[in-house]
């Protein structure tokens, strides 16, 4: 796919959700506690489509959406070790702050909560601890294939003779 045409559906996609936050006084008021929120979601979606519409009209034609799996080894290296550094801060921090929202429920602190929905899904079919745990769990998951994808690179990268140009160079 054209470099081109993604910015622009994103873009396109960005601006449906601006226009779907100005919706949501008339739609869904009951659902959100704070009455800024719509043209807070609307001021943030504008200002991405935005930029996406002008990286798109900056963007030539025939430059196309770069692929990790085709990208030299360093690249790729480098792209699941960002990777497994964000997911290592970001299901800890998601796994705390469901577990504070599921607490207030369970000690009757708050009425209601607002969660990721398949964790309020594994809530209310079997309860406190599978849904604390999901989180965690696939954070697990994540982080282990991001582990053996690493070590699958260095190792296919060390028995490569220095010399010799590998199927990611010559793609590209």
């Amino acid at each position: 796919m054209p470099l081109r045409r993604f910015y622009f559906i994103q873009a396109i996609v960005l601006t449906v959700c601006a226009l779907g936050a100005l919706l949501m006084p008339i739609f869904a008021s009951r659902y959100y506690r704070a009455p800024e929120l719509p043209y807070i979601l609307f001021a943030g979606f504008a200002i991405f489509a935005s930029v996406n519409f002008w990286r798109a009209l900056k963007t030539p034609n025939d430059q196309i959406v770069p692929r990790v799996q085709h990208a030299p080894t360093d690249v790729q290296l480098s792209y699941y070790r960002r990777m497994l550094i964000a997911a290592a801060i970001a299901f800890p921090l998601l796994t705390a702050y469901i577990t504070y929202e599921l607490y207030q429920l369970e000690s009757g602190t708050a009425q209601s909560v607002q969660i990721w929905a398949p964790v309020a899904g594994i809530y209310q079919l079997i309860g406190f601890w599978p849904a604390v745990l999901f989180v965690p769990i696939l954070g697990v998951i994540c982080c282990t294939v991001f582990i053996f994808r690493i070590r699958h690179l260095r190792a296919n990268s060390a028995n490569r003779n220095p010399g010799e140009m590998n199927d990611d160079q010559n793609r590209i």
